[in-house]
């Protein structure tokens, strides 16, 4: 180090100071990682009930024949084609 007092004292506050700075830095780089790892168990929880709504409507039997009702109630009746007696 520098026999300068106050050069001696501006680089002890930088060392300080960086590792200050690293040891934040490492303790944001962990809560990322638990953070990532949140999100991810998240993700995947919302990608297996998105599914299991698809398969859920799917598999309904009251599903399938409310949307056959559906279905059969946006055709149009077609007119004239019965018997009339």
């Amino acid at each position: 180090m520098s026999e300068n007092p106050q050069v001696k004292a501006i680089l002890e506050h930088i060392e300080t100071r960086e590792r200050e700075l690293a040891d934040q830095a490492g303790q944001f780089r962990a809560r990322i990682e638990e953070l990532t790892r949140q999100l991810g168990e998240i993700d995947a929880e919302s990608e297996n009930l998105r599914i299991t709504r698809k398969t859920t409507r799917w598999a309904s039997p009251r599903a399938r024949t409310a949307s056959t009702r559906t279905t059969a109630r946006s055709v149009p009746a077609i007119s004239g084609t019965g018997s009339t007696t």
